[in-house]
Formats: C-alpha cells, sequence, structure tokens
C-alpha cells in the first residue's frame, strides 16, 4: 500500500491525542491472516465528526477504503472508568 506510511504519519497526532484509541486489518483468521478490511476505534463527539474525519483520511481520498461500505457501530468502552 503505497499510502500506508502518509496515512499512519497522519493519523498520529490523532492516536497520541487519544482520538484514536486503535486501528487496524481485519483478517479472515488468526492462521492465514488475509486482510479482509479495516478497523478503527474513534473517541469522537459526534457522528458527523468521525465521518467528516474518515473521509479526509488519505486511506479514503486514495481510494484504499471503499466508503460506501464503511460502517459506524456507536460503543461503550467497558474499561474506560477503570484504573
Amino acid at each position: 500500500m503505497a499510502v500506508r506510511q502518509k496515512h499512519l504519519e497522519i493519523a498520529l497526532p490523532d492516536k497520541r491525542s487519544g482520538y484514536i484509541v486503535t486501528g487496524g486489518a481485519i483478517l479472515d483468521s488468526h492462521d492465514s491472516k488475509n486482510m479482509i478490511g479495516s478497523s478503527m476505534v474513534i473517541e469522537g463527539n459526534s457522528e458527523k465528526e468521525v465521518w467528516d474525519r474518515l473521509q479526509s483520511d488519505i486511506y479514503c481520498t486514495g481510494n484504499v477504503w471503499d466508503m460506501r461500505t464503511a460502517q459506524l457501530i456507536p460503543i461503550v468502552d467497558g474499561f474506560k472508568d477503570l484504573k
């Protein structure tokens, strides 16, 4: 992936600030490790904010991600309040 390094460089400040909690490849199995998609956990303030951020990502503008199939799935972090 030609844009991977640029994607990571641009995302690093968001990761360091906690806006991006984690992200990476979705694999088809532990054995074969074939990449079948991507996932990212974002600590966003609104659905619009997250969509806007994703759509400006070089993976989106560089046609790595197919935003027609992208999903935002709200979650609650069950570990967030634990020290």
